[in-house]
């Protein structure tokens, strides 16, 4: 089960406590489904649990009776749609009668969402009827595809009024509003009722976020081993071919001592050297003085 499925089935499974809590979320569905108009009023979708629950509130509020047809797959990929329609012409206008659309989705009646309760459930019915959820283990990005261009502009100050910042776009003939930061998708699944699914998508976060972190330090930490064998590597080959050429008596004393120190143990860093030399000397110091080794072999291979 995707997260998505996973926000609606825990969406559609909330009694609402309220008529005119259920009414304001049978708006969101009505509004936001398929068609809403005396020509169509319908509503698809993939959730059975969706479509029921549609049926059963056009019923009980309005005494409509609503059709839910569902239209086999055509491969096993693919999932049953299910199509929640008002056949009658007489309940379509009843319908719209009731929750005061007049003939078009045009008129918005907001009495129907003045209580902040109604704000609530009527946004999980605009969820339920044409939202969708991106896994948040790939990006965090929330959208409802929406038909009317008037609707689209409605959603964006509802949410703007709720304090979420939310963009807007248009895909071939749909207008597209959409939340993006995760902080926000969290805010709104929380507003609507989606509390479980909430929660769950702040641990992945957290999670991603610890990963992310471990990554950062796993590269890091292999960087910098990687330039320390790289390091030590053309350290020894001075080391080596001063001993071949001149033997170490060549070089002063206090370079001699840190030349077989390095020989004795080339996979150490310059921190790690430092502690077993017994030399007193910094990671600077040590440093500095592989590095005049590594310059009196090269300058001895000019010469030569």
């Amino acid at each position: 089960m995707t997260f998505s499925e996973k926000v609606k089935n825990e969406l559609a499974s909330i009694e609402n406590k309220k008529e005119c809590c259920w009414k304001a979320q049978a708006y969101g569905m009505l509004l936001f489904g398929k068609n809403c108009s005396e020509e169509a009023i319908s509503l698809h979708t993939v959730n059975k649990k969706i479509a029921d629950l549609y049926a059963d509130l056009l019923v009980s509020l309005t005494g409509c009776i609503a059709s839910v047809t569902e239209v086999g797959q055509e491969t096993k990929e693919e999932k049953a749609l299910y199509i929640v329609e008002i056949d009658d012409p007489d309940d379509r206008r009843e319908v719209l009668r009731f929750f005061g659309c007049g003939t078009s989705t045009k008129h918005f009646e907001e009495s129907i969402i003045e209580r902040d309760c109604c704000l609530h459930t009527f946004l999980r019915g605009a969820f339920l009827s044409c939202a969708s959820i991106t896994d948040p283990n790939k990006e965090y990005h929330l959208e409802f595809v929406i038909g009317d261009a008037n609707l689209a502009a409605l959603l964006c100050d509802l949410l703007n009024k709720i304090g979420l910042s939310s963009g807007s776009t248009v895909r071939k003939s749909s207008r597209i509003v959409y939340l993006k930061e995760s902080e926000n998708i969290e805010d709104l699944l929380t507003f609507m009722g989606a509390v479980k699914s909430s929660l769950e998508l702040m641990n992945i976060k957290i999670l991603k976020d610890v990963r992310n972190k471990v990554n950062r330090v796993t590269n890091c930490e292999t960087a910098n081993i990687e330039k320390t064998v790289a390091a030590s590597s053309m350290q020894v080959k001075s080391i080596e071919w001063i001993m071949t050429h001149k033997g170490l008596d060549y070089l002063p004393e206090e370079l001699k001592t840190v030349a077989q120190l390095r020989l004795e143990n080339p996979e150490l860093s310059l921190s790690e050297l430092c502690e077993i030399s017994g030399l007193g000397l910094s990671r600077s110091g040590m440093n500095h003085r592989l590095k005049k080794i590594i310059e009196i072999a090269d300058h001895l291979k000019i010469k030569m």
